[in-house]
């Protein structure tokens, strides 16, 4: 049996690289259950420095005490060879930590509870999605953490908040791992200045200059919650005076979006200033739109007792229409309190638009609701449809189902080569395969010029080798070998 560590803890595999340290999962021999080891090497270690923020954590983390943060169990320093023939390496995953022979040196560990689940960077990899008013309650929940963990004394900032050290637990709930970065504001008001660490495009611009305050924090999360959105790297997104631009590139509800941006406010004064305060925002954008619909309700009472109950269940949105409230109504479509079938058969109007510009249609394809799409394309819905972006349905239907952009784009009323106010057609949109090859049969046939023709088909290619399409690629190459609008990567 290999030598325990501690004389109670044995490595069984590996879990990750962290910011500082490699993490493994453990047997505690004496507990009987599996724990999280954190281990750094002093011979790997560059510098002090290293060593310094490794003890830290530790101690931050004996000082911790929250549910969504995995518990503290121990801390410990041992001198090991290194490449002896006693090696923790059998089990696979896990290097050899050396044994007998050998030159020494010194290794640290830390003890934690073992956070069961899958990061959220795994999640989002192995194809995970998830809707908005999934990510809003991911987001009041890590808000829930940092406010815990701000509101110590002193405050203690995480500075490396991103998708990777956020598991996600079977039960749904959030867990917050990787301390290694972790300041305190005493730590920094005493050192004058703190080390420049985290995770590029999840890093606030103080972090830059060496600095970090609860709102660095609080730029992390807007990062994470805009990889969950977009499934892409903040990194990868435009910006503008450091500032990400990132509507352009996302299908949410303005009062999310415009909430989302704040936390992204790369100046510290126009960002939230404290997790609380970010939370209440959240809550009260989610909630403000349902005091309309309330004032609805007691108009549709009001009805009731007027013209009775059978004539106003049958026309009760129509009602709330007509009061100009149809915003909150698409509202609850969207987070989907109502269902599209209901607003219909309870009198709303499909084809009435909201202050931006969406109608019923809008919304059935934003939930991917394929045989609803068809539904209201059979009753007459309307098609030119052209939101505050300047977008068509079509540009919305691409992200998603094959389907719906194939009903769409083959009922002849809306052009494919529409540009929106980002001048992005909605072949730009495109992120699925299937997608990319329908639009391109489609378009070999398509009544538009060759130079039109041309140009989507550019823009086809270029797609597909952005989304690594290859297969795509290779069939739009072998097609159209002669394209002058772009070459072969």
């Amino acid at each position: 049996m290999t030598k325990l560590l501690h004389q109670r803890y044995q490595l069984l595999e590996t879990l990750g690289q962290g910011s500082v340290g490699t993490t493994y999962r453990a047997i505690d021999h004496q507990s009987k259950r599996q724990v999280a080891i954190k281990r750094l090497s002093l011979r790997h270690a560059a510098d002090w420095k290293v060593i310094e923020l490794f003890e830290r954590e530790a101690t931050v983390l004996a000082r911790l005490d929250h549910p969504q943060i995995p518990q503290y169990l121990d801390y410990f320093v041992e001198d090991r060879g290194v490449g002896g023939v006693e090696a923790v390496g059998e089990v696979e995953g896990v290097e050899a930590v050396g044994g007998v022979g050998g030159q020494q040196t010194r290794y640290f560990y830390i003890v934690q509870q073992l956070a069961e689940g899958e990061s959220l960077a795994d999640w989002i990899e192995q194809g995970g999605r998830f809707t908005e008013r999934e990510i809003r309650a991911i987001a009041l929940q890590i808000l829930d953490i940092l406010e815990y963990l701000h509101g110590l004394e002193p405050p203690v900032v995480h500075r490396d908040l991103k998708p990777q050290n956020l598991i996600r637990q079977p039960d749904g709930t959030i867990v917050l791992v990787d301390f290694g970065a972790v300041a305190t504001t005493y730590y920094q008001t005493m050192m004058r200045g703190s080390t420049v660490v985290g995770t590029y495009g999840y890093m606030a611009p103080e972090q830059f200059r060496g600095q970090a305050v609860p709102a660095t924090d609080l730029y992390g999360l807007g990062a994470t919650l805009l990889f969950l959105l977009t499934r892409r790297s903040p990194a990868e997104l435009p910006t503008q005076q450091l500032k990400v631009q990132f509507r352009s590139h996302l299908q949410l509800s303005a009062t999310f979006t415009d909430w989302l941006e704040q936390l992204l406010e790369p100046t510290i004064k126009t960002r939230f200033s404290s997790a609380t305060e970010a939370k209440k925002a959240l809550k009260f954008k989610s909630s403000r739109r349902s005091f309309p619909v309330a004032i609805a309700a007691v108009a549709t009472v009001l009805g009731l007792a007027i013209i009775g109950p059978l004539l106003l269940e049958r026309y009760k949105y129509s009602f709330i229409n007509k009061l100009g409230l149809t915003d909150n109504i698409y509202a609850q479509i969207e987070e989907e309190e109502l269902s599209i079938q209901e607003y219909l058969d309870h009198g709303g109007d499909p084809d009435i638009s909201d202050q931006y510009g969406r109608t019923l249609i809008y919304w059935a394809i934003i939930l991917q609701e394929e045989e609803m799409v068809k539904q209201l394309m059979q009753q007459g819905g309307n098609l030119q449809v052209v939101d505050d972006k300047g977008q068509t349905l079509l540009h919305k239907a691409a992200r998603g189902s094959t389907v719906i952009f194939q009903d769409l784009l083959t009922s002849n009323q809306i052009d494919i080569w529409i540009k929106d106010k980002d001048e992005k057609t909605a072949i730009h949109y495109m992120e699925e395969q299937s997608t990319v090859h329908f639009a391109s049969q489609y378009l070999k046939n398509a009544s538009i010029s060759e130079s039109q023709r041309e140009e989507l088909f550019g823009q086809l290619l270029e797609q597909s080798m952005e989304k690594n399409f290859l297969q795509s690629a290779i069939s739009i190459k072998t097609d159209f070998p002669d394209f002058s609008a772009v070459t072969w990567a």
